[in-house]
Parts: C-alpha cells; structure tokens; sequence
C-alpha cells in the first residue's frame, strides 16, 4: 500500500517525513568531504614542502612561486565541492520535495553539478569569494561549513574596536557588504533553478528583493523566530534538563566512589558501581544530548532552505506553487535504521568511555601562562611592574616587545609608534635612545601610574631568577642585527635558559634558530597551512581560533611545544587550560589563576562536556 504525506512545508511533516532523507544525505556528504579535505591538506603539504608550511610569517616568498595558483586552484575546487553537496544540491532536493517528487541524491547532485559550471567566470568567481570569505563575516546569506569559522584576528579587532576611525570605517564595510548580501538573498536560487549567468541571477535577485521587502520580512521573520524557539527548547530538552537531573544525584554518587580510576576498581562495591552508572549516564547524555541537538540543527536549517525555496518560487512566479504531497522513501526503513544504529553506537561508546574515564580524561594540567606586554590587565603594559606583578600572581613568564632607537638601543614598545601611551606620533627607530628616555608613558587601564620607556636590559634585570621571558623582536627594525643584538644582550647578562625569542617575522626567527641554536625560539602567525612542525622554531605560537587538537598533537610528535595568544576570555582560557597547549599567552593572569581550579574541581559530567562536546561535528557541518 502506498501511502504519502500532505504539504511537505508543515514544519511537523517535514520532520517526520522528509528529515531522514536529509540526515543520511548529510552523512553521506560528510564522509565524501571530510576524507577530500584530508586529502587536499596532503596537496597543500606538498605544495609547502621547501619550506615546511605557508604562515602569516612566511607567505611573501610563497606567493611569488609557482606554487601559489596552484594552491588557488585547488582552493577553488574546494570551494566549489563544498557549494555542491551544502547548498546546490540541497536547493535541487528541495525543489523536488515542493514538487512531490522522489527525493534522488544522485539527480540532486548531477543537477548541482551541471550548474557549477555558472561559477566559472569572472562574476562567478566573485560570488564564490563573498560566499567563502565574506558571508561568514557578515553573517548575511548562506554560507558553507569550510570557511564557516572564518574571523577577524583578536589582535586586529581589538585595534579596530580601540581606534573610532577604524571602527567606523569597519561598521561601514559591514554595512555595505550586509546590504549586498540582502541584495543576493535569492541569488543562488535563480542562478540553478532559473538557470540564469551570475550577472542575471544578480539583477533577479535585487529585483525580487527590492520589490517585495515588506513580504520577505512577513515570510522570514516568523519563521526565524519560530526556529530559534525550537532551538531554545531543544537545548533545554537535550542539555540543561539532562545536566540539572546528573548535577542533583552527582555529589552523593562521588563520595563513595572518589578513589577509585579503572573499571576493575568500580566493580568492587555498591559505591563504585554506582559511579560507574553515573559515568555511563553522563558519556550518554553528553553524547547523545549534543547529537540531538545538532539533528534540530539540521531539521532547522533544512526546514528553513525548503520554506526559503518555496518563497522564491512565489515571487519568482508570482503565485504560490500548488502543494504536492510527498511520496513515501522506499528506503524509509533504512534509514530508520540507520538513525537507530547511530543510538546504539552513542550508548555503545558511553559504556566504553564509563570504564575508560581515568586513562582518557584524567590529565594534570600542565600549560604554563604568560603575560601580555609584561603583566597584561595586572600593570601598565610593558613596564617593570608588570614583570613584577605577573610574577608575584604565578605567570610563568611574561612577553613584551622590543625595537630598536636610531642610535642602536632597545626599548619597549608594542605600537609601531608612541601615540597611544605618550602622545608623541613618532617612532621608536626615529627618535634616539635619550628622547625616547625622555617620553613619559601613561597606561588608559592605569592613568595613576606614568612611568618610562624601559629599555631590554630593564626587564631582563627583572625577570632574573623568577621567570621566563618571551622576546618579541618587532616591527621594521626586526632584522638580522637586531636578532644579534638582542642575543648579545642576553648572553652578556647570563640568561639564555631564562628568554624565549619570538617575531612574526619567520626570516628573523629562521636566522637566529640557525645561527644561536641554544636559543628558544617561537614564530607568531594568525594563519597557517601545511606542515607546520617543519618551521625552523622551538615554539608554533598560534593565534587562538588556529589551534586545533591536531595541530597540538602533530607538533608534538615532531618535537615542537605549541603556545597560544591572546587568550583572554573565559571560554578560550578553560578550553587551552584543558588540551595539550604548551603555553597561553594572556592579559587576565588572574582569571587563568581561576580558571585552572575551576577545571579542577570538574565532575565526571562537566569534563565529559568539555571533551566531547564537538564529538558529532564530522558528521553535521
């Protein structure tokens, strides 16, 4: 008997009926890309062979070889991939779902494939780079998951959101390029469904939104809040109801079960079997609570794309299109099947994990912090008593950043000038070592406490015997003499094992590793791809959105420590805090000095979030 299910834009029917259909797609998609990305970082090794990675340190020399369009091609085809199976194809099954039709992956996908070959021209191209770079900044239009965490470096925002021309300049191109993606709402839809060239699915696109602004709004709005209320419900369901119910019944199941690590261990006593449910009862609602909550992730998304098509199919056609009914899956059982084989998979691991908790998860913690500018939030920036009050506080060490006067001394300063502290636009490598003295610096956390320019040799004095100290060697006069310099310094006060030098210039790193290998030394970058243990450093210091478990993991085979920067909030401070990180480089000494006894005190279920919280993020993008 063949049955079939009326208005498929029912947000319940769709759930029923037509969520399994997408959910395998998903699955399938995501075990076709995510091996091609693996295979495509291969290429990009090989292409960065010579010098071991391409980084923001390095990437000057990289782009004047062969190698760099050979990189931009195979980003391009990429890119191109990632549109197919997260937005093309999607768009086709939709279609076909709102027509009652079969939903076919494969005609999905040929159809997908067919109109890629739009793209491959110079207005192509162009909506290829604003959907990849530009729309997950804006957060206007959709988006796919490979560049979907693309962000502005903390240290280039920070400037931006410290500086009023720059932050209006920066609220002007968000404008600008938010209204271009209101403008390209349905540009994507007419380009495949209407087959119409990027330069006509533009002008259709403005000209649908222009026209029917007010029924956009009357469309979309409801439905999104609609939406973001199942998600607000799903997170109470799967997340906070599960954590509230676990943290109720957590503190009299530890007590008896303190002690003990293994699984033998747990099996001796009413106690410690009671420990042993609550471990498998948390792995499980952790694992299962965040799978679920990635399944509304995917019933949202692929609800609202269907809704989105519907709509415009109306404006483009000027009447709603007639509600087909949606005709049963023949494979409806398996795919039941399949979403109930991945329960049992997630309450397979849990048990596992129960009896696994100790050697997987216990780990003591290791990551040493260093301040900012010397002693970050604690004291004015890069003077002695940040040195002083990052070490009475627990840093392990302290950065700070060194130039080079007119006349061949070592000062402090981070800017490439004097006007923020001093009030002199001027810079260091103009000015000579007595006018730079002469400067009184005034710190906007600490307007109390002027205080001078200090000079290398000042923090070094200070630092003896208590801490680290990370050298930045920066801006223009970072070179070759300035790295000999800085060396001499160091060796002339006995303090080689107490210094870490460190520059965003690779070249200058590069030289000292070479020619001083007693040195430690460390290359900043906010970017990077490629074998990056193969950089001739010590120390790979990443800025914090570009550290990953792998990237921790591969440096450390190869020998290398990892060190973050600039981590200042709680989130990134407890998630460095609880991995492999060798170093995080902070402003807040003290709220890392909290956030280190917060981890501490974890229970089983709040370590298993930490964990395994992006556990389902290869399957749902």
């Amino acid at each position: 008997m063949s049955s079939s299910v009326k208005n498929p834009t029912s947000f319940r029917r769709f759930a029923l009926s037509a969520l399994p259909e997408f959910w395998m797609f998903q699955l399938l998609a995501s075990l076709f890309l995510f091996p091609l990305s693996r295979l495509m970082w291969r290429f990009v090794r090989a292409l960065t062979a010579k010098s071991g990675a391409l980084t923001s340190s390095n990437y000057l020399r990289f782009l004047a070889s062969w190698r760099a369009p050979v990189l931009l091609v195979l980003l391009f085809l990429l890119v191109m991939l990632y549109l197919l199976f997260e937005l093309l194809a999607p768009i086709f099954l939709c279609n076909a779902l709102l027509s009652g039709k079969q939903l076919r992956y494969r005609t999905a996908l040929l159809d997908g494939l067919r109109s890629l070959r739009k793209f491959a021209s110079p207005r192509g191209l162009l909506f290829l780079f604003y959907l990849a770079v530009l729309t997950p900044l804006t957060g206007v239009g959709f988006h796919i998951s490979l560049t979907k965490k693309l962000y502005i470096p903390n240290f280039i925002s920070e400037v931006i959101d410290t500086t009023p021309l720059y932050f209006l300049l920066y609220l002007l191109l968000m404008a600008v390029l938010s209204w271009l993606g209101y403008r390209m709402l349905f540009f994507l839809h007419a380009a495949i469904l209407e087959s119409r060239t990027p330069g006509a699915a533009f002008r259709r696109s403005s000209e649908l939104v222009t026209s029917n602004r007010l029924r956009i709004a009357k469309e979309l709005l409801p439905l999104l809040l609609f939406l973001a209320f199942i998600r607000l419900l799903a997170q109470g369901l799967f997340k906070l109801l599960p954590a509230l119910v676990l943290i109720a019944r957590e503190e009299k199941l530890l007590q008896g079960a303190a002690t003990l690590t293994t699984g033998a261990d747990l099996l001796l006593s009413a106690e410690s079997r009671a420990e042993l449910l609550y471990r498998f009862a948390a792995a499980f609602a952790v694992l299962l609570g965040n799978y679920l909550l990635s399944m509304v992730s995917l019933l949202c998304s692929s609800f609202f794309l269907l809704r989105f098509t519907r709509l415009f199919l109306i404006l483009a056609r000027e009447q709603a299109p007639e509600e087909q009914p949606l005709p049963k899956s023949p494979r409806s059982t398996l795919l039941l099947a399949a979403m109930g084989g991945s329960l049992f998979f997630t309450a397979l691991l849990s048990f596992v994990l129960s009896f696994l908790y100790a050697p997987l998860f216990a780990r003591e913690q290791h990551t040493k912090l260093i301040a900012h500018r010397t002693g970050g939030y604690l004291a004015p920036e890069n003077s002695v008593a940040g040195i002083v009050a990052a070490e009475n506080t627990g840093a392990y060490g302290s950065e700070t950043d060194v130039q080079r006067t007119s006349d061949g001394y070592y000062v402090i300063n981070h800017d490439d000038n004097f006007k923020r502290l001093a009030g002199v636009n001027r810079t260091p490598q103009s000015m000579t070592f007595l006018e730079v003295r002469g400067l009184t610096l005034t710190d906007p956390h600490f307007p109390a406490e002027p205080y001078p320019v200090a000079t290398l040799s000042d923090l070094l004095d200070a630092c003896r015997g208590k801490e680290k100290l990370f050298i930045e060697l920066k801006g223009v006069t970072a070179d070759k003499k300035m790295a000999d310099d800085v060396v001499r310094i160091v060796r002339e006060k006995n303090m080689v094992s107490e210094v870490v030098i460190i520059s965003l210039s690779y070249r200058v790193i590069n030289y000292v590793e070479t020619h001083y290998p007693e040195f430690d030394t460390g290359v900043l970058f906010f970017a990077g791809v490629g074998n990056l243990p193969k950089l001739n450093c010590d120390i790979l210091l990443l800025e914090e959105e570009s550290v990953s478990n792998a990237r921790i993991a591969e440096a450390h085979a190869a020998g290398k420590q990892i060190g973050v920067w600039t981590v200042n909030d709680g989130n990134g401070l407890s998630r460095f805090l609880d991995s492999e990180v060798d170093y995080i480089i902070t402003d807040d000494i003290r709220l890392a000095k909290e956030t280190e006894q917060d981890l501490l005190s974890r229970t089983p279920y709040e370590v298993f979030e930490d964990r395994l919280g992006n556990f389902w993020d290869f399957m749902f993008f």
